[in-house]
């Protein structure tokens, strides 16, 4: 197995078998970041499923799965391996399938969902030492994966709670919000008939309420809440209110991740609409679409001058000051997913968006398993190149490191349970370099 290994690395790095063969396959770090620093590189066995970065340690986290057994291993920046958390000695699963991992900025929480046991689920949460600071297992939520707070002292996994798993009701502490807007239909109220001292009698109801869960972390301190089509800016967890929207019409959202902070500001999308608002709560701008936001991911250039919006087989990129379509990317090759157990990542470089990801949606797609689509254009809008590389970068190039994957996988895995995981590659053997990018 270790040579196997070996071999495998050698030629995933480029590296020529023997002096006899002068050509040599260039590594997709080489080839897309000839001038960035390699920071450190591994080699892990079996599939990777996730994949984190510390939006300002640059800590590493990344979750694999071999033969059923889940890994996640946690990297401080320069590389040092921190811990390894098994789902075999560390979790309650027992055939793992899946794993969902995020990490707050600076690494203080690490959040751990495992899959697997035929629809079985536990959530868990360590700090950067490896102590276990909370674990909960369950049945199947749907795929709600897993979100860690800026800060690293909340969490969104099967409710909104504090890193020691204490759940917190929002609508208990949010002060001012509309409360009523969260009854259950009449078949949800209790009716009770009381006999008052004077031998009369009232009828009162006890009503039940739904909990609110169209909400996103702006930073640490600030939670966005969206309800009957207004969006709320509200201090937290101390709950005061800071500014409201007017009411935006026709305005749903099935996901709270359709509530984005982007730079400075906040990205509101659901339906065909698109808005923008300051973090003062000012309107920015509002755009209409040819077609629904739903489950989307989006990003933003390194200089901040525009904002980038992928949709299933689409690529918007829109002028962060005005609001304005420029640029729109209608039929890609292959349905790069946004499934809840797929790797995602969204990098905007000046003139270039690299789009990863599981692809692979259909029979007919033209690529299958983890690929990067690359999209090139000039300073007038005009698409200069596309093209398609087998592997993933992972981040942003605004975070202070990026990550790049490749593999020996042939093909996608298959969605089955028996297969081990879904959403990913048939890989045995796959390679991570963390790179600097220069300016």
């Amino acid at each position: 197995m270790m040579l196997y290994v070996i071999l495998v690395t050698l030629f995933l790095i480029g590296q020529p078998m023997s002096s006899g063969n002068p050509a040599r396959k260039l590594s997709l770090s080489q080839e897309l970041f000839p001038n960035a620093e390699l920071i450190w590189s591994r080699t892990f066995e079996g599939k990777m499923i996730d994949f984190d970065i510390a939006k300002k340690s640059g800590h590493v986290v990344i979750g694999a799965v071999n033969n059923l057994e889940g890994s996640v291993y946690l990297f401080s920046p320069n590389g040092e391996l921190l811990w390894v958390k098994e789902s075999e000695k560390h979790s309650e699963i027992e055939k793992c399938a899946g794993i969902k991992i995020s990490i707050s900025d600076s690494a203080e929480t690490i959040g751990i969902f495992w899959w697997g046991d035929y629809e079985r689920e536990e959530d868990q949460f360590y700090d950067n030492s490896g102590e276990k600071l909370y674990s909960c297992k369950h049945g199947m939520t749907g795929g709600i994966g897993m979100e860690i707070s800026p800060g690293g002292g909340y969490a969104k996994a099967t409710s909104l709670m504090d890193r020691r798993g204490k759940e917190i009701l929002l609508r208990n502490i949010l002060k001012d919000f509309p409360i009523e807007k969260l009854r259950k239909s009449i078949k949800s109220i209790n009716k009770h008939i009381i006999r008052k001292a004077d031998g009369t009698y009232s009828t009162e109801y006890t009503y039940r309420y739904k909990k609110i869960t169209n909400f996103e972390f702006i930073s640490e301190n600030e939670i966005a809440v969206f309800l009957d089509s207004t969006l709320y800016l509200y201090s937290f967890p101390a709950g005061e209110l800071k500014w409201e929207s007017n009411k935006l019409e026709k305005l749903e959202l099935r996901i709270s991740k359709e509530i984005a902070p982007v730079g400075q500001n906040i990205l509101l999308g659901g339906g065909r609409k698109l808005y923008c608002f300051s973090k003062d709560g000012e309107l920015l701008w509002e755009t209409e679409l040819d077609r629904n936001l739903y489950y989307y991911n989006v990003s933003t250039s390194t200089d901040m001058k525009y904002i980038v919006i992928h949709i299933s087989r689409e690529i918007l990129l829109i002028d962060s000051e005005t609001g304005e379509i420029k640029l729109n990317v209608s039929e890609l090759k292959s349905q790069v997913g946004v499934e809840s157990f797929s790797v995602n990542s969204l990098s905007c470089l000046s003139g270039k968006v690299l789009l990863s990801g599981y692809s692979g949606g259909s029979s007919t797609d033209a690529h299958k398993g983890y690929w990067t689509y690359i999209l090139q254009f000039d300073e007038n809008w005009n698409i200069v190149d596309e093209s398609w590389e087998n592997g993933l970068v992972l981040g942003n190039p605004g975070l202070p490191v990026i990550g790049v994957y490749e593999s020996d996988a042939t093909d996608r895995t298959r969605s089955s349970h028996n297969e081990g995981v879904r959403a990913c590659e048939n890989s045995t053997v796959f390679v991570i370099d963390i790179l600097k990018l220069k300016d």
